[in-house]
């Protein structure tokens, strides 16, 4: 797309990807004092089924940063233990009821919510600025040194001048493409198939709030709907896809009555899913690591971004 105007922006910190990193560390930094810009392609947050699950050490984290009251207001569902079922016994993986924390549950919450929330907190803060439907196109490199960050926002170029620039935008991170650094896959054995099923009069109730893996099936209570997962290997989605929903249904029906399902449909940035996706690891636990990296290693923000 041909750019109509140039804007040029300063701020100490731009970070690009308003995921949970980007806008918790987003957030670390307004609050030291600090003007930070967060860029993020999207122009909502939402993105089904990313990371709905908030751990005990993030709720945690949110009580020591004076959030967790306001936070816990939001619609959630809570998991005092995680249970399976292994040889046809009801086993229990983790009971949080023994933690030395605020919380002993693991919450759901849709991503959506968590990244919203953050982003109202962080709006509190005068430095604080969130570029929406704004997308990274490259660095800026002055006398052989990163000094900012040119982005787009429709028929607008941007150059945003600052003296951090934070890569913030996923596995497959543009900013470290851009810089020539490389990453480091662990990877995971297995995939998840999640989708959700419309409630009806006769279904169970769950208690805790979800059941399984059973059969290799996970089901979470979320309030008027069933977030439904099936793991499977690694790199056998495209199979199972090729093969059809009315297979994909008698494989799972020996867990649960899988009804509703009519088509397969891609994800797509920024809308609800109604159907089928599927994404590494079953409890995902990403946002989780990140806020327990920027929070509990007291990150020295004002030196970070070369201010002190």
């Amino acid at each position: 797309m041909q750019t109509h105007s140039t804007e040029i922006l300063t701020a100490d910190c731009c970070i690009v990807g308003g995921g949970p990193a980007g806008l918790m560390l987003g957030y670390l930094f307004a609050r030291a004092g600090l003007r930070v810009m967060v860029i993020e392609k999207h122009a909502d947050f939402l993105h089904d089924f990313r990371g709905d699950t908030i751990h005990p050490s993030t709720l945690e984290i949110m009580h020591q940063l004076g959030l967790l009251e306001s936070f816990l207001t939001l619609p959630h569902q809570r998991a005092e233990k995680l249970e399976a079922e292994i040889g046809g016994q009801s086993i229990t993986m983790a009971d949080f009821s023994r933690l030395p924390v605020q919380c002993r549950f693991i919450a759901f919450m849709p991503q959506w919510d968590f990244l919203n929330y953050m982003a109202e907190q962080s709006a509190r803060y005068s430095g604080f600025s969130l570029l929406q439907s704004t997308s990274f196109e490259s660095l800026n490199v002055e006398n052989g040194k990163v000094s900012g960050v040119i982005a787009s926002r429709g028929n607008q170029q941007l150059h945003i001048r600052c003296k951090l620039v934070v890569g913030a935008d996923g596995r497959h991170s543009r900013v470290r493409e851009a810089a020539g650094l490389t990453g480091q896959e662990f990877g995971a054995a297995r995939d998840v198939i999640w989708f959700r099923l419309s409630k009806q009069p006769q279904d169970p109730d769950l208690g805790m709030g979800h059941k399984g893996p059973r059969q290799n099936f996970i089901v979470i209570d979320r309030g008027d709907y069933w977030q439904c997962g099936l793991t499977i290997p690694k790199g056998e989605f495209q199979a199972k896809q090729a093969a059809g929903l009315d297979a994909f249904k008698a494989r799972s029906g020996g867990s649960v009555a899988v009804r509703g399902l009519r088509a397969w449909r891609k994800s797509r940035a920024g809308r609800r899913l109604n159907c089928c996706r599927y994404v590494s690891t079953a409890w995902i636990s990403g946002r989780n690591l990140v806020c327990s990296a920027l929070v509990m290693r007291r990150m020295p923000c004002r030196r970070l971004a070369g201010l002190a």
